[in-house]
């Protein structure tokens, strides 16, 4: 199933993470999300710049907008606006360093919205007990 297969995918990537500022503990892990929270990544996701963006995120840890304007060839305020997008999702978030801002995936709600998805694929529920 493609669900479970994602699932599996973000939830080997805490790995990588595990020295980044966002790891997942199994509390955040089983969060439960509202409708609205899940309509809002959910239409997030709905960009593939923004799908692009978040695995890029995930595979490299923390980028600079600049490096993404540049991977992806795009310009630097379509590169920002999708980053926006991502950011007020709760998928993405920024680290600051002195003056440079770094932009990580956020583990824990990746996990959490695979996990609803799952849950409604598989029961046709969001939440357990519903």
């Amino acid at each position: 199933m493609i669900v479970k297969r994602f699932t599996m995918s973000i939830t080997s990537q805490v790995e990588i993470w595990q020295s980044g500022p966002s790891v997942p503990d199994d509390r955040e892990r089983r969060q439960v999300m509202s409708e609205i929270e899940i309509a809002r990544i959910a239409k997030a996701l709905s960009h593939p710049v923004r799908v692009r963006l978040l695995l890029q995120l995930c595979a490299s840890g923390l980028s600079q907008a600049k490096e993404l304007v540049t991977i992806f060839d795009l310009a630097q305020s379509t590169v920002s606006e999708h980053l926006r997008i991502l950011r007020e999702a709760g998928l993405v978030a920024v680290k600051r360093e002195g003056t440079r801002k770094l932009y990580y995936a956020r583990a824990t709600v990746l996990i959490a919205f695979a996990n609803q998805i799952d849950r409604l694929v598989c029961t046709g529920q969001l939440t357990e007990g519903i």
